[in-house]
């Protein structure tokens, strides 16, 4: 009986030191400034199925599937003007005229009934020529879900928070 018993935890020893399969997504460029080019997403393993989001959110089985190289470039440059929504109380609030965005490309590696195989891959891309290195100096992207700020009972950038 011990015998089977050390057996059996040398067994399971194998299993929690034996090198784990990642399934998570790799890009083909990391991010940082460039000018327009193909992105290339990948996963270790040719069945799993890739989906995707531009816009900053955790990909689900319902985002798009990646089949293809992503062409960075004004198409998949986010029009959104979140800089506009009022977060303060309105004697503080200034509504700036632009703001410098980028392309935030998160990916995640999925089975064949919809199900995440592993971490989140994030990465984010400054396209010159869409005026995202306007000063030369270097950048900080955040990358945050968008309930995570708005979401009204957990959301940290919302106004009635801001004047308690």
């Amino acid at each position: 009986m011990n015998r089977l018993r050390h057996l059996l935890t040398a067994a399971a020893l194998l299993l929690c030191l034996a090198p784990s399969e990642a399934q998570e997504v790799t890009f083909s460029t990391p991010g940082g400034f460039y000018n327009p080019f193909e992105l290339t997403l990948s996963c270790t393993h040719q069945d799993k199925v890739i989906h995707f989001t531009t816009n900053g959110n955790t990909p689900t089985a319902d985002d798009p599937i990646y089949h293809e190289p992503l062409l960075l470039n004004e198409r998949l440059f986010s029009s959104s003007d979140i800089y506009t929504i009022r977060n303060c109380p309105e004697e503080h609030w200034f509504q700036p005229k632009s703001v410098q965005k980028c392309i935030v490309i998160r990916a995640a590696a999925f089975d064949q009934v919809g199900n995440c195989l592993g971490k989140i891959a994030t990465q984010s891309y400054f396209i010159k020529s869409l005026e995202c290195d306007r000063y030369g100096l270097p950048a900080v992207s955040l990358c945050v879900d968008s309930l995570d700020l708005f979401d009204y009972e957990t959301g940290i950038f919302l106004a009635s928070i801001l004047t308690l």
